[in-house]
C-alpha cells in the first residue's frame, strides 16, 4: 500500500513535501513530528494524504524517515541521526531541488525522443498518402502512353502497387512499434543512435540526473556504494541510464567507482579527469555538484540545437523523397513533349 501511495505522489508534490519538512525542521521539529503536523494541516491534499498514510503505517514512528521517500529516505535518516536542525533543513531543501531537477530533465528527455518520432511519423503518413492516392492517378494516365516508361517512373509505380496491396499488413507492425517506443524506452535506442545531437542530449540528461542526486546522497553521509545504487534508480531508462545502472552494481568503494566511471563513458572526458584525482568522498560530492551545474548551464542550448538539426533533417528527407516521386511521375510527360516537339 505504501509503495502504491508513493508512486502516486507526483514529483512536484514530492518536492513540495520536502520543502515543507525543511521549514518545519528548521524550527527544531523532528521528521516524525513534522510529518504528523503536515498530515493534519496541509493545503495540498495529495501531500496530506501521503503523510497520513505514513503515520498510519508507522504507528511507533520507527523508521519513518526511511519510509518517507524510496530514494532519499536513507539519506534523511542519516541526517536526522546527526540532530542538527539547520543541516537537516538545508539538506531537505537541496533534496527538493534534486527532485525538481530530475523531473525537469526527465521531461526534456521525453520531449527529445518524442519530437523526432512525431516528425518522421508525419513524414511516413504523407508518403503513404502520395503512394496510395496520388500515384495511381498518374498510373491511369500512363496506361495510354506508347513506349516504355522511364526506369524511375516504373519503380515508383511498382512500389505504389506494393503499398496498396500489402500496406494493410504494415498497420499492426506500426502499432507494435509505437507501443514499444512508448512503453519500453530501451527500444528507443536504435532510433536514438541515428541522430548524434539527440545522443548528446540524452547523455547529458542521464549525467545531470545522476550527478545531482549522487552528490546529495554523499553529502548526507551515505556510503558510496549505496549512493551510487540509489542515484542510478533516478536516471531515465535510456541507453546511458542502463549503462549507469550496470556500473553501479559493481561499485564498492571509491577506487571501484572511478574504474566504473571510466568504463561507462557517460560523462565528458574533462569531468573524468577531475574524478580520477579525487581521494575523498566529501570532495567527490562537491565535484559532482559542480558537474551537475556545469552540464545544466548549456543544456537548453544543446537541446534547441538538437531539435533544429532533427527538424532540418526531416524536411530534407521529405523534400528528397517527395521531389523524387514528382520528377519520376513527370518524366514520361517530358519524354512525350520532347517526342512531339521533335
Amino acid at each position: 500500500m505504501m509503495i502504491f501511495l508513493r508512486k502516486r505522489l507526483a514529483p512536484e508534490q514530492r518536492a513540495l513535501l520536502f520543502r515543507q519538512l525543511a521549514l518545519l525542521c528548521a524550527s527544531g521539529m523532528t521528521i516524525p513530528k513534522a510529518i504528523q503536523r503536515l498530515s493534519q494541516r496541509n493545503e495540498s491534499k495529495p501531500v496530506r494524504t501521503h503523510c497520513r498514510a505514513l503515520m498510519e503505517n508507522s504507528p511507533a514512528q520507527t523508521g519513518l524517515e526511511e519510509a518517507l521517500d524510496p530514494l532519499l529516505g536513507r539519506a534523511i535518516a542519516c541526517l536526522s541521526a546527526k540532530a542538527d536542525p539547520n543541516e537537516l533543513s538545508a539538506a531537505l531543501h537541496e533534496m527538493a531541488d534534486t527532485i525538481e531537477t530530475t523531473n525537469r530533465y526527465g521531461a526534456s528527455l521525453k520531449a527529445a525522443l518524442a519530437y523526432p518520432i512525431t516528425v518522421f511519423t508525419v513524414c511516413i503518413i504523407v508518403w503513404a498518402l502520395l503512394l496510395i492516392f496520388v500515384i495511381p492517378v498518374f498510373e491511369k494516365i500512363f496506361l495510354d502512353f506508347s513506349g516504355a516508361l522511364p526506369a524511375p517512373t516504373s519503380s515508383v509505380l511498382a512500389f505504389s502497387g506494393w503499398v496498396r496491396a500489402f500496406g494493410i499488413y504494415l498497420v499492426p507492425v506500426a502499432s507494435l512499434l509505437f507501443v514499444l517506443l512508448k512503453y519500453f524506452p530501451q527500444c528507443q535506442t536504435p532510433l536514438l543512435w541515428l541522430f548524434a545531437p539527440l545522443r548528446t542530449v540524452i547523455q547529458n540528461v542521464a549525467a545531470i540526473q545522476f550527478s545531482h542526486l549522487f552528490a546529495a546522497l554523499l553529502k548526507a553521509g551515505l556510503p558510496i556504494s549505496e549512493a551510487v545504487t540509489l542515484a542510478t534508480q533516478a536516471v531515465d531508462p535510456s541507453a546511458y541510464g542502463r549503462r549507469l545502472k550496470r556500473a553501479g552494481q559493481a561499485v564498492s568503494d571509491l577506487e571501484s567507482f572511478k574504474d566504473q566511471m571510466k568504463r561507462m563513458k557517460v560523462f565528458p572526458e574533462s569531468i573524468m579527469a577531475v574524478v580520477d584525482i579525487v581521494d575523498q568522498t566529501q570532495t567527490l560530492s562537491a565535484a559532482f555538484t559542480r558537474f551537475s551545474q556545469y552540464l545544466r548551464s548549456g543544456f537548453e542550448a544543446r537541446l534547441s540545437k538538437a531539435y533544429r538539426t532533427v527538424e532540418i533533417s526531416a524536411f530534407l528527407v521529405v523534400a528528397l523523397v517527395v521531389g523524387t516521386m514528382v520528377i519520376a511521375m513527370y518524366l514520361p510527360i517530358f519524354k512525350m513533349a520532347g517526342a512531339i516537339g521533335g
